[in-house]
């Protein structure tokens, strides 16, 4: 049993034991003397303990001559030591520099010149040892070395150190402490450097030391992740092109991704030039940046837009409630959605490849019933399904224009005022699915037709107020969404249709589910343009394929489609 500060009472022992010896008169009538008994046992054993002192007292049994008080080691079943007192009045008595660590018993006995008798139920403590040790764990990211240690018992502070630099790193903490966090501005932790991690849990008796990991520095590790990041590769563009393993839209054209223009943007190993050079300068105002360099991430012209067209679409169409707020792209991004995070990954819609998220500010649980509106179907609903005000498509991107290097063109304007829903999985790993907004790329090349499904985060959050309500997707709620009412009508839903008076297509708007049944379901009409997108004439009717990567997004399950009043002809 274990004290911290001051004393403290651990045990008493119980009811008093003694042995009487009656002496009689041999012989006669007459009275004899009083007769002469044991002595009482001593009773109420108490023992308080301060750190290696322990302080015994007790209540006097009645009789004795003289008192002994004894310490007894209980694992070595052995006296430690013994104290005697030649009266019957002491009552207390002081143990000093015990073991610390050891369990211990204390009895008292009381003693005559007839007999003697010992406290019933030795009373048990301990004393107070050195803290238990620690093992931590050492991390770093960016100019932070952070432990993380669990609390050892006795602790009544830590010691956290860092050795191998220019001079050591201290930090003194409180005994409920769990972490220390190193930096370069408040405790000179320096780049470059492998430093021994060590933290010691100290008490008033001592103090123990930790495992020693070594931990290594690097302030800005981005310039080294640069390389794998999504910036650098354009995975994402082969991911969906490339005819192997996905069937992308190289297995119609039979042209390379490496022979087309864009490569020139999104491949550092095309050897063609890009927009803005190949170096850090691209974005930078430097080819050699250091954590902290400044970089113009606004949405109006900032550098990300040079690149991100379609956000710029976006912000020519809707308003946005943290754009409207003062908020640029780096308000919400992290450096490891910039500069990669030093992971492979296929797509920005891997998990893992972006950060940001909607609850990274805002706390889904003070909303919970908007975010799952159908517990019935096991599903949740994303926030940008429901706050985003609409997505942007760019249709019929004429591809020859990759192939020539001649520019990319498109119909405009862009498809808008509608929210495509589908399904994708969640961002936290655990494998089950969330209703979130999907968009797609159509293109054209010579006579051959390709539609891309891919979810999509719309830029373009609405105040609270104009959030969707239950009739803007269920038509079985009172909606009327175009989509639903022609796929219950003739079963198909026309999300591209050729119109000959205005040379333009027509969309649908409002909801726009992604159904079951897509392939057979969705009709695209594709046009093309001589001109490079001034004038455009029809080309056909329907796409020779619709690719959706089950890795990414899945569409609307029966029972999803039934909840939105979807009910075919």
């Amino acid at each position: 049993m274990w004290i911290r500060d001051g004393f403290r009472r651990v045990a008493a022992a119980g009811a008093a034991t003694f042995v009487a010896i009656v002496l009689t008169a041999a012989c006669g009538d007459d009275a004899g003397p009083e007769p002469v008994v044991a002595p009482a046992a001593p009773t109420g054993v108490e023992v308080v303990v301060d750190r290696t002192t322990a302080l015994v007292t007790w209540t006097p049994g009645a009789g004795a001559t003289s008192q002994a008080v004894t310490v007894r080691d209980v694992a070595a079943e052995e006296a430690d030591r013994e104290l005697t007192f030649p009266d019957n009045v002491t009552a207390a008595a002081t143990f000093r520099a015990l073991t610390p660590g050891k369990d211990y018993a204390a009895d008292v006995t009381a003693r005559n010149t007839v007999g003697t008798a010992t406290s019933d139920l030795p009373a048990a403590f301990s004393i107070q040892g050195v803290p238990a040790s620690v093992t931590v764990a050492a991390g770093t990211v960016a100019d932070t070395v952070t432990l993380t240690w669990a609390l050892s018992d006795e602790a009544t502070s830590y010691r956290a150190e860092l050795t191998g630099g220019t001079a050591p790193l201290v930090q003194v903490l409180g005994g409920t402490a769990i972490e220390a966090r190193f930096t370069d501005a408040d405790d000179g932790l320096e780049d470059g450097v492998t430093y021994t991690a060590t933290v010691h849990a100290v008490n008033d008796i001592g103090e123990s030391t930790s495992n020693q990991p070594p931990v290594t520095t690097n302030f800005f590790p981005w310039d080294e992740y640069f390389s794998m990041s999504l910036h650098e590769t354009g995975a994402g563009k082969t991911t969906y092109y490339d005819e192997v393993p996905n069937r992308g839209f190289e297995e119609y054209t039979n042209v390379a991704y490496a022979d087309l223009a864009c490569i020139g943007c999104h491949s550092s190993a095309s050897g063609l030039a890009p927009v803005s050079g190949r170096t850090c300068d691209r974005c930078h105002d430097t080819v050699d940046p250091q954590l902290g360099a400044v970089v113009n991430t606004s949405w109006t012209d900032g550098v990300c837009m040079g690149c991100h067209s379609r956000q710029g679409l976006e912000m020519s169409l809707y308003t946005d409630v943290h754009r409207d707020m003062g908020f640029d792209c780096m308000s919400c991004h992290t450096l490891d959605d910039v500069m990669g995070d030093g992971n492979d990954y296929l797509s920005l819609q891997d998990i893992g490849a972006i950060d940001s998220e909607c609850t990274d500010c805002h706390d889904a649980s003070t909303h919970s019933a908007a975010a799952n509106p159908h517990p019935d179907l096991g599903l949740e609903i994303a926030c940008a399904s429901c706050h985003a005000q609409s997505t942007v498509t760019c249709n019929n991107c004429h591809f020859e224009a990759q192939v020539n290097n001649t520019g990319k063109f498109f119909l405009e304007p862009p498809a808008h005022d509608w929210m495509w829903l589908g399904n994708r999985l969640k961002r936290d790993g655990s494998g089950e699915t969330e209703v979130y907004p999907v968009n797609y790329q159509s293109v054209a090349y010579l006579d051959t037709t390709f539609v891309a499904f891919g979810f999509y985060t719309p830029h373009t959050i609405g105040l609270a107020a104009t959030a969707r309500g239950c009739s803007d997707c269920h038509n079985n709620r009172g909606g009327t969404n175009a989509a639903i009412i022609q796929y219950n009508t003739d079963g198909f839903i026309d999300v591209a249709k050729w119109n000959a008076g205005t040379s333009n297509m027509d969309y649908p708007t409002g909801v726009v589910p992604l159904p079951e049944d897509y392939l057979t379901s969705l009709r695209f009409d594709f046009a093309t343009s001589a001109d490079n997108g001034v004038t455009w004439t029809f080309l056909k009717a329907g796409a020779d394929t619709i690719q959706i990567l089950p890795q990414y997004v899945t569409p609307l399950s029966a029972a999803q489609m039934t909840s939105l009043g979807m009910t075919g002809p």
